[in-house]
């Protein structure tokens, strides 16, 4: 019997030199690319880092801002009826916004919760501030045309299609909601205390920041301040 001499193993074939070379030069471009990047935004944060606001000694009311390196704040508010308030929590910037959130939020989002998902024509409304508090003879306004009156626990009824509400009360911001479901019964709305300037909570609130200015909104007026808190020297600083 002539046996058959074994078949030699597969051997890969080399990978050519120039791409090899070509992908190890792709690899490190993006590596200096992402340390760029890193380090411009490192250096941009660290540039924003610092306290703003100056108030002089013996001032009746001081605002002022504290931007830690750690992406924390400390956010002082005091006037001299009423005495003085400190706020932290987290800030980041997105261009020339300066985004705050606290650490304390209220219990809930700002929106609305379907109670009961079994249909009717009369539908019971809820309207409660973030932390569950009625909103006691508030004003909604209906598909903008229908404008009615909250009772004392801040509920009413309306019969038919809710497509749009406007909520306003005494000591809330007035809101606006879209409605996208036809199918319940009974629906809860909460909404943002009224608050011109020092609300409890900051959510994503937004101030513009320039250089060495940051610049506050006002929620009564509508509009961001035309003066802005300078960035001072931290030694400053008039809280603890």
């Amino acid at each position: 019997m002539k046996l058959c001499a074994p078949l030699p193993a597969r051997t890969q074939s080399p990978k050519p030199l120039g791409k090899i070379k070509w992908r190890m030069s792709i690899k490190i471009l993006l590596i200096i690319a992402l340390s760029v990047f890193t380090l411009s935004t490192f250096a941009q944060r660290k540039s924003f880092v610092g306290l703003y606001g100056e108030c002089p000694k013996g001032y009746f009311a001081c605002t002022q801002l504290e931007l830690k390196s750690d992406s924390t704040f400390e956010y002082y508010v005091f006037f001299d009826v009423g005495g003085g308030t400190i706020k932290k929590g987290t800030w980041v910037v997105e261009e020339d916004t300066l985004i705050l959130n606290t650490f304390n939020q209220p219990k809930f989002a700002r929106g609305y919760k379907i109670l009961d998902t079994a249909y009717s024509d009369n539908k019971k409304i809820y309207c409660l501030d973030r932390d569950s508090v009625p909103i006691f003879y508030g004003t909604i306004v209906i598909n903008h045309s229908d404008t009615i009156t909250l009772d004392e626990n801040g509920k009413t009824i309306y019969y038919g299609e809710i497509k749009n509400i406007q909520i306003s009360g005494l000591m809330t911001q007035k809101s606006d909601f879209t409605v996208n479901f036809n199918n319940y019964s009974e629906i809860e709305f909460f909404v943002d205390n009224f608050v011109c300037h020092n609300p409890d909570y900051l959510t994503n609130e937004k101030l513009i920041i320039n250089g060495n200015e940051i610049k506050e909104y006002y929620h009564c007026h509508g509009k961001f301040a035309e003066k802005g808190l300078k960035k001072t020297n931290i030694k400053n600083r008039r809280f603890k």
